[in-house]
């Protein structure tokens, strides 16, 4: 299923002059710019035409549900969608598809006719998205078990910046610009349609419950979990089929962990 969503278009401007000319005064004006007509004392009706100016359609935006191949050849065979956007000031259009698909020159002359030149295209897919944490609190904590223990745990958005698809390359209309979650994009006014990173920043730096700055940088996220009590006795003590699987090695935080472990231990004193 696809979909064309148009928005309200915007009011012209109220001519004050004419509607003094015309004897329109006070509430009465407010129901013109509403688009009622008013009802003069002298009997004659005023039309909204009449004191406000020509408006500005509304812009649509696409939302395009592409999966396969067979959606992508009816899409293409019916023009349902593409005779809806030919009539409608399409200013931005997401595609529901994968990358593989949307990066087929058939798939760029389907998005040709959906859209004006100008009409910012992306694609929304699993396999094009470049980040994938909504939750800040919970994505530096899912870094931190990773940096303890990261044969076990993955590191935050894993899945979505690996290719399911295989190491598919990015051509045509797949290789615009990516997505990201809380990612906005501006359709009016025509002038500034774009996407707008403002807000998704927020999810690469942020302030905690306690004011503070944070970030899911490796470094940052390993210097906490190294001053986290008690954590290197712990990890120290686990199973060795758990502690050592293949790829804990690989973290920074987990080797300084088990040697601080293992030297406390070997002291006879407490591990920090």
């Amino acid at each position: 299923v696809s979909y064309l969503v148009t928005f309200p278009g915007t009011l012209g401007k109220f001519d004050a002059a004419r509607a003094r000319e015309l004897g329109v005064e006070g509430p009465a004006r407010a129901k013109l710019c509403r688009g009622e007509a008013v009802l003069l004392p002298s009997g004659r009706t005023v039309q909204p035409s009449e004191v406000i100016g020509a408006g500005l359609p509304g812009h649509s935006i696409a939302i395009v549900a592409c999966p396969s191949e067979a959606h992508l050849a009816a899409l293409g065979a019916s023009g349902a969608l593409r005779d809806l956007a030919a009539g409608a000031s399409v200013k931005a259009c997401f595609h529901l598809a994968p990358r593989a698909l949307a990066s087929r020159p058939a798939y760029a002359a389907l998005a040709a006719h959906l859209g004006a030149a100008s009409a910012l295209h992306t694609v929304v897919d699993r396999s094009t998205a470049a980040g994938g944490h909504t939750f800040v609190s919970s994505a530096r904590l899912q870094a931190k078990l990773h940096a303890v223990l990261p044969a076990v745990y993955r590191r935050p958005c894993a899945d979505l910046l690996e290719d399911p698809e295989g190491t598919v390359p990015a051509e045509g209309l797949a290789a615009g610009p990516r997505c990201r979650v809380l990612d906005r994009v501006v359709v009016f006014p025509a002038g500034k349609v774009g996407r707008d990173p403002t807000a998704a920043g927020r999810l690469d730096r942020w302030h905690n419950s306690k004011g503070a700055w944070q970030t899911l940088d490796a470094g940052e996220v390993c210097a906490e979990v190294l001053d986290t009590p008690g954590l290197a006795a712990a990890v120290a003590a686990l199973p060795p089929d758990l502690a050592n699987l293949p790829g804990n090695e690989e973290s920074e935080a987990h080797r300084l962990l088990v040697q601080r472990g293992r030297e406390a231990i070997a002291a006879g004193a407490p591990a920090a």
